[in-house]
């Protein structure tokens, strides 16, 4: 976790808040649910695609960019991913803003989420086959559902209560965790899960919807974000996983700001 603060100036030119696994994770998320309340809150003239294709072809790519050496060589050898195919990815938030009215309450049913991702992807999902779709990396081999079993995971999902939890945060983030376990999709399901973490943010938080770029950002923390997965899939702890999603929301939220302030 000592590498989220190389990110830490990327986009203010001074420190930003930068969230440590040294934290409790109560108070940490509880003090994020505030900025992102009050982010929801601000009444902005610009439509929800001013976080759209723009920034992908801008600032986050060229802070990227800066950082190539940084970022890539986090990547085993022959498994950097490509920066350019950023370009080419339209953004999740405008698209999810058209349809949000039928994902307001928390429970979502697998065939609506298939008609979101749909959605986002311009064509029809096709749901994933039982076979290995990724391969291995760092010597781990990620191991997908039965397709048979999908559908009670999903229940399990949907009957996580928020009242079992003393943070809303750590309610999305758990039911984010479980759609990418999941992996309900042939492919899709980083941006449709993306979406779905922010509807639930919404109800969770009883707010607007908060239109933050979390695929950028997701995006730049990717040897990080790898990381935790690996963390979780060898000893089964998910601390580092919600750490670094907090600093995921949070760089998300001041880029969000600047964007609404006109300073980007």
């Amino acid at each position: 976790m000592e590498h989220v603060r190389i990110f830490q100036t990327y986009h203010t030119g001074s420190a930003i808040r930068v969230f440590s696994p040294d934290e409790d994770w109560i108070q940490a998320s509880k003090e994020l649910e505030k900025k992102i309340t009050k982010f929801a809150s601000l009444k902005c003239n610009k439509p929800p695609n001013c976080f759209g294709q723009e920034i992908r072809s801008s600032y986050v790519l060229e802070q990227i960019s800066k950082r190539k050496d940084v970022y890539l060589n986090r990547f085993p050898r022959g498994r950097r991913p490509s920066i350019r195919r950023f370009f080419l990815r339209p953004a999740s938030e405008p698209i999810a803003c058209s349809y949000a009215g039928e994902f307001r309450c928390s429970q979502h049913s697998l065939e609506l989420v298939g008609d979101l991702a749909s959605v986002l992807f311009g064509r029809k999902r096709e749901v994933r086959s039982n076979k290995l779709t990724t391969r291995p990396r760092n010597g781990i081999v990620t191991e997908f559902p039965e397709p048979s079993k999908i559908k009670h995971l999903w229940e399990q999902r949907n009957c996580r209560d928020l009242l079992d939890y003393k943070s809303s945060l750590a309610w999305a983030l758990n039911r984010y965790l479980d759609f990418l376990q999941i992996h309900l999709f042939k492919d899709g399901n980083g941006r449709t899960a993306r979406s779905l973490l922010i509807f639930d943010m919404a109800y969770a938080l009883r707010i607007e919807l908060p239109y933050i770029p979390l695929g950028p950002f997701t995006y730049m923390y990717s040897p990080l974000v790898i990381r935790s997965y690996v963390e979780m899939m060898t000893t089964n702890d998910n601390k580092d996983f919600y750490w670094v999603m907090l600093n995921i929301i949070n760089d998300s939220l001041e880029f969000s700001y600047r964007i609404q302030a006109g300073y980007v």
